[in-house]
């Protein structure tokens, strides 16, 4: 169903999880980046591997994945704890960090990825004064999707490398099959 994405929420975390499926993320503590007029559109997409057989048309194969990035943009908040943490990450030359999505229609995305940029924008004057920034992702982006009819106290999963599981409402006991 279509809805949205007034209400939807991007957050932080200067920890890693220790396992990178659901629960790893979901036992993680973020911090809501506040001001956030949109996200960005994010996922992964294969290069192409491409080659010409003298005889016969080009083929085409998936090659590695590339998962992306964000591209935030949000009024400044230097109060903020999660711009402040944006800011310190796009200092930070080595070190990954967790982001947490929160859709409006309930689901989750969970991801890690490094932030390239933290700028400061004047446009024009009918402009807010704002900020970009520059996320990348470098791992699968892990899916909860909102509650689909299941008994009570139980939500399925899927994420995007194939693992589907049932987990209750606690969020922390994952039953998971991978699907081929």
């Amino acid at each position: 169903m279509a809805t949205t994405a007034a209400g939807s929420a991007l957050a932080i975390s200067a920890v890693l999880p220790s396992r990178a499926d659901l629960l790893g993320y979901a036992t993680l503590t973020y911090l809501d980046i506040g001001g956030l007029e949109k996200i960005g559109t994010y996922g992964g997409t294969p290069a192409t591997v491409s080659y010409q057989p003298l005889r016969g048309a080009r083929q085409k194969r998936k090659g590695p994945t590339d998962f992306g990035g964000l591209q935030p943009k949000l009024a400044p908040d230097y109060a903020d704890a999660g711009q402040a943490l944006l800011a310190v990450a796009a200092a930070e030359k080595r070190r990954q960090f967790a982001f947490r999505i929160m859709l409006s229609d309930g689901g989750i995305r969970y991801f890690q990825g490094r932030v390239f940029d933290f700028l400061e924008a004047v446009e024009n004057a009918e402009s807010i004064l704002h900020v970009t920034g520059r996320v990348e992702i470098n791992t699968p982006i892990v899916k909860a999707t909102a509650a689909q009819p299941l008994p009570d106290g139980y939500a399925f999963v899927t994420t995007n490398d194939g693992v589907e599981g049932v987990t209750t409402s606690d969020g922390f006991e994952l039953v998971t099959t991978r699907v081929n």
